[in-house]
């Protein structure tokens, strides 16, 4: 028999006895074996990933599913069915996979000896790693709590940590000796990807046969990968150097994964603090916005702020507003004011970076901060949720610079009591930047100290900024007096933790 059609029919082998058994016509046949097998009838896969070279083989296959079930057997006898019409295409296929060379060392994922189910209850769940035991497991999705052990990476069926499967319970002699253990299980299926599954790193091993590189995997949670030697992103590299790959076939005869190069680093041991970083970053899957991604951004960022008329916003350019932020802060994100109304009152107002006007929902830059979730500060740089144009620029509260705000507006009498209160959209103009430490001292200060070193704007003063943070620092005090004494609320301190680094090695 063609080691081709023993390829190609190997997974259907398997189902034939339920398939067999089925009383049903001709359609539920072709139906069952759709979504067993896609490639049967899905003519957009990529047929390479399956060995298969030929449509007009799945083209007679097709057409035996639909004849009588007793044809079946047919189906699944090559040597009797297809190896009889087709032997030019069997002779043809037998000599493309001749020419293929298989590194000695892989062994097909379908040769594998399975343990036997104990059901055939089908299940859902989402594929975890646990590093302190090195071990795979399956979190169920019925409950959350149900937790399957995985007995080792090939019954993971090709899936990645954080895939959701589909996956049946297995017997295994090796987990019934320990005690208190989970139940085990074996992936049938792959139902959705994990975003972050996609990516790999590590180190580029070359040559390890006529086609392909090997990239190490650096993390025991995620597998090695080939790379094929045509691949331009290798393209004038020496020495040993640092990979990251994304994620792009893997068929069910290999037992490795094949991967595209998206960049590459020097070797770690160079001792250069970004590559180590951006490393660190990579294998804990925090995308970092790269330079061309920002300058696109920037480029279809309206940063002229000349949409009010159609965006409804208050007008508080003339209003004294200003940031406090640590010194080494670049992406100025929220505000306060303070300002002397009638009837002896005053308002106090915070407001927060408008940054839903540049970025909406579903865009590329709102998919990408949804896997960062936050900004990540490491000891000598940030890695922004937003790209550093809107982060650090466009979205920023710089001041001298109209902004796009959403605004909370409170009006307070002399005692201290809430009256009013206003919330929406506006444009604001900071008038100064302070740190937490020119802040303190204004506030410490009875008289304006003239010797602070604060750039102001919009034809304020410092004089004018000691005055309202005195009157915003009595509002708090105040506030905080209430918590603590009639609200009874405990306070926790805990230190502050910051890096002093050198400037030459930045170590």
């Amino acid at each position: 028999m063609s080691g081709y059609f023993k390829k190609v029919f190997s997974q259907c082998e398997e189902k034939k006895k339920i398939i067999l058994s089925l009383k049903e016509e001709s359609l539920k046949f072709k139906n069952l074996l759709s979504a067993e097998f896609p490639w049967l009838y899905n003519p957009n896969l990529k047929l390479e990933e399956y060995n298969i070279y030929d449509k007009t083989i799945l083209k007679y296959f097709d057409h035996q599913i639909e004849r009588p079930k007793i044809e079946i057997n047919k189906v699944y006898r090559p040597e009797s069915s297809i190896k009889i019409k087709m032997p030019r295409l069997v002779q043809e296929n037998k000599n493309k996979m001749s020419k293929e060379k298989k590194i000695p060392s892989i062994k097909p994922v379908n040769s594998i000896d399975e343990p036997k189910e104990q059901e055939n209850k089908l299940r859902e769940g989402i594929v975890k790693y646990f590093p302190k035991t090195n071990k795979f497991k399956i979190q169920s999705l019925i409950d959350n709590k149900s937790i399957f052990a995985v007995a080792g990476q090939k019954f993971l069926n090709r899936a990645f940590v954080g895939d959701t499967v589909r996956f049946v319970d297995v017997a295994n002699p090796s987990l019934k000796k320990r005690k208190n253990a989970t139940k085990a299980a074996r992936v049938i299926s792959i139902i959705e990807r994990s975003q972050n599954s996609h990516y790999f790193v590590g180190k580029i091993v070359k040559n390890v046969d006529h086609h392909s590189h090997l990239l190490i995997s650096q993390d025991n949670k995620y597998p090695n990968t080939f790379i094929s030697k045509k691949d331009p992103g290798l393209n004038n590299l020496s020495g040993d150097v640092i990979c990251i790959s994304k994620f792009a076939t893997w068929a069910p005869s290999e037992q490795f994964p094949t991967s595209t190069i998206v960049m590459c680093y020097a070797d770690l041991e160079n001792n250069e603090i970004d590559i180590e970083t951006r490393y660190l970053m990579t294998r804990n899957n925090l995308v970092d916005f790269l330079v061309h991604d920002d300058n696109r951004v920037r480029s279809h960022a309206n940063t002229e702020l000349d949409l009010v008329s159609t965006v409804p916003r208050k007008d508080l350019t003339k209003d004294c507003i200003f940031t406090i932020d640590p010194a080494t802060a670049c992406d100025l994100d929220d505000a306060i004011s303070f300002k002397k109304i009638e009837n002896n009152c005053f308002q106090i107002g915070t407001h927060i970076a408008d940054v839903s006007f540049y970025v909406t929902p579903g865009s590329e830059v709102d998919e990408r901060a949804k896997k960062l979730c936050t900004s990540v500060y490491v000891t000598h740089r940030a890695y922004h949720m937003l790209p550093a144009s809107l982060s650090g620029d466009i979205c920023s509260l710089n001041p001298g610079k109209n902004r796009y705000t959403v605004s909370i507006l409170f009006t307070i009498d002399s005692s201290f009591n809430i009256i009013d209160k206003w919330i929406g959209r506006s444009v604001i103009r900071s008038c100064a930047k302070m740190s937490y430490e020119q802040a303190q001292t204004l506030l410490d200060a009875e008289i304006c100290p003239n010797d602070m070193d604060i750039n102001i704007h919009s034809g304020f003063s410092l004089d004018d900024i000691h005055s309202n943070l005195h009157h915003i620092s009595k509002f708090t005090r105040f506030l905080r007096n209430r918590r603590f004494g009639e609200g009874g609320s405990l306070k926790l301190e805990t230190p502050e933790i910051s890096f002093l680094l050198d400037d030459i090695t930045k170590i």
